[in-house]
């Protein structure tokens, strides 16, 4: 326990104990910044409120006649339901997944869903307001033809050049609405990287019928082009010309409905007691990816080395120039050594008996026992050839071993012509995969968090000032 301050001499001060540490006041403070806080962290974690749908590209009269696409989450939205009020101004949300789908777009044929679905994705993503306002006229007739009054009654109600441009647009509409064909979704695509005999090929199995197939690439290309469209309906195996200078190919390829096809997927949009709004899909479709290491080519040049052969005769792949093997130099003869003749009246000396060498029109070694025959030099990859020793009486000029030149003589690294070369012993490894994991995006937005952390300082600095605050006002009601 703190020991109490001693009152200066002669005050008659008695000495009070301090108050309790934290006073209730600071504790109620306390307690009211947490729960601040706590508010202020759970605010932008709370449900999304409903956002209401607005008019977008269209028609409209004095009238309050409105024909044309609305907008929510800053997409085109198109309604269904002529027998109910627009849901402009009211709170409309997304159906949920485990929400049964309404009467009136589950009662209409996958056929008849595939091509409103097609009609809102393709035609109805226009801002141009003739496009999207024969889209809405399009898409009441497939969806609610019991309440559609007919073409001519909205055309009425534009003045005569719109509606000439919006019949134009909408027959042309209903005439490609008709050849629009159901599919599902794939679930799954796949790619592969391979390296055969011929070179590096990118190999995508057949998806499906109607489903459009981009390839990308990186590193490599296929004509000059490094984005390719693919029918996912059969099966592809492409030859690519890889970048010698990237250390790996890398392919990616989505998928998308193609041209003239649609799923029976639909958006739904609800707002109670409106009419229903539906929209593209946001289903995703499959994508994949296939990376090859395929190493670095380099222009290289390589020096002949001059050391010996390795242990165990093993040579290197280049050929010679010229073949050690089977063309030698060819050694000149060397002529036996033949007497000298005598001069007439002359006696031959006699210091030394010397063999008595026999003359041959051919050249013959004739055995000779020399006296102390120096050591032989050997000479690598050419036979030792045995030179006849001398006599004093028989002196034949020697002939000179020929001295192989570089182009003969046979070395342990023969030289190769300096072409491009693959050096594999010197190919870098493939650069790892990254497999760092990656921040997903959130529906919250960056600016929610920096004024969250913000307010959690302010409320941080509030909570200290709380605490200084009462410690000043414990120290000086000590006495």
């Amino acid at each position: 326990m703190p020991t109490l301050p001693s009152p200066p001499p002669g005050s008659l001060a008695r000495r009070v104990p301090p108050p309790e540490f934290p006073s209730p006041r600071l504790r109620l403070g306390l307690a009211l910044v947490l729960l601040a806080a706590i508010v202020a962290l759970l605010i932008p974690l709370g449900v999304r409120a409903a956002s209401a749908a607005e008019l977008g590209a269209g028609y409209s009269n004095s009238n309050g006649t409105f024909i044309g696409a609305m907008r929510y989450d800053d997409e085109n939205a198109y309604c269904i339901e002529l027998s109910k009020p627009r849901p402009v101004g009211k709170p409309t949300r997304p159906l949920g997944r485990d929400e049964p789908v309404p009467a009136a777009v589950s009662s209409l044929s996958a056929t008849e869903r595939a091509q409103l679905h097609w009609a809102v994705s393709n035609p109805g993503t226009s801002s141009d307001p003739t496009v999207t306002t024969a889209v809405a006229m399009l898409v009441w007739s497939v969806a609610d033809d019991r309440h559609y009054p007919g073409d001519q009654h909205y055309h009425a109600k534009m003045p005569q050049a719109t509606a000439a441009a919006v019949a134009e647009q909408l027959e042309q509409l209903r005439a490609e609405l008709a050849k629009v064909q159901v599919i599902e979704r794939p679930t799954a695509v796949q790619v592969t990287v391979v390296r055969l005999d011929d070179g590096v090929h990118v190999q995508v199995p057949k998806v499906g019928t109607g489903v459009h197939v981009t390839l990308s690439l990186e590193a490599a290309s296929v004509d000059g082009a490094s984005v390719v469209a693919l029918d996912g309906g059969r099966s592809h195996d492409l030859l690519v010309k890889h970048d010698t200078r990237k250390p790996e190919v890398i392919a990616d390829v989505s998928t998308a409905p193609a041209a003239g096809y649609a799923t029976s997927e639909l958006r739904v949009l609800v707002t109670e007691g409106r009419q229903l709004l539906i929209q593209a899909s946001q289903a995703a479709w499959p994508q994949a990816s296939d990376r090859l290491g395929i190493g670095v080519i380099t222009n290289k040049t390589r020096v002949p080395e001059t050391t010996s052969p390795a242990p165990g005769g093993s040579t290197t792949k280049p050929s010679l120039v010229g073949k050690p093997s089977t063309v030698a130099p060819t050694p000149t003869a060397t002529p036996t050594p033949a007497p000298t003749p005598a001069a007439p009246g002359t006696q031959p000396p006699t210091a030394t008996p010397t063999p008595t060498l026999t003359p041959a029109p051919t050249p013959t070694k004739t055995p000779v026992a020399p006296p102390a025959p120096p050591a032989p030099v050997e000479t690598p990859a050419t036979p030792p050839t045995e030179t006849p020793t001398a006599t004093p009486t028989a002196t034949p000029t020697p002939t000179a071993t020929p001295t192989p030149t570089p182009s003969d003589a046979p070395t342990g690294s023969p030289m190769p012509s300096p072409t491009e070369v693959h050096d594999d012993a010197t190919t870098p490894a493939p650069a790892p995969e990254d497999d760092t994991p990656r921040l997903a995006e959130t529906g919250t937005k960056p600016g929610i968090w920096f004024g969250v952390a913000g307010a959690g300082l302010a409320l941080i600095g509030l909570g200290g000032w709380f605490i200084a605050r009462d410690r000043q006002r414990r120290e000086a009601t000590s006495w």
